[in-house]
């Protein structure tokens, strides 16, 4: 993506915590181990979580194929 001197360019800085599940109950996020991840992009990307490990990735429609049943 091209930009000049007269677009206004965003990006977007994304900080995640998730955390294992140890229950199903609702205290969950009490865990003591949260797993942190930064992002930063400038353009549409869907998040995708596998287990506890989160990807970034751009949807190009692929990603049902990518991850199958895991996300």
């Amino acid at each position: 993506m091209s930009h000049n001197e007269y677009t206004r360019r965003y990006d977007l800085n994304l900080k995640l915590l998730t955390w294992s599940r140890d229950s199903y109950g609702l205290f969950d996020f009490e865990n003591r181990q949260p797993i942190k991840s930064n992002y930063k992009f400038d353009a549409p990307k869907t998040l995708i979580r596998v287990g506890s490990t989160s990807y970034l990735e751009e949807d190009r429609g692929e990603l049902a194929e990518k991850y199958r049943n895991e996300a």
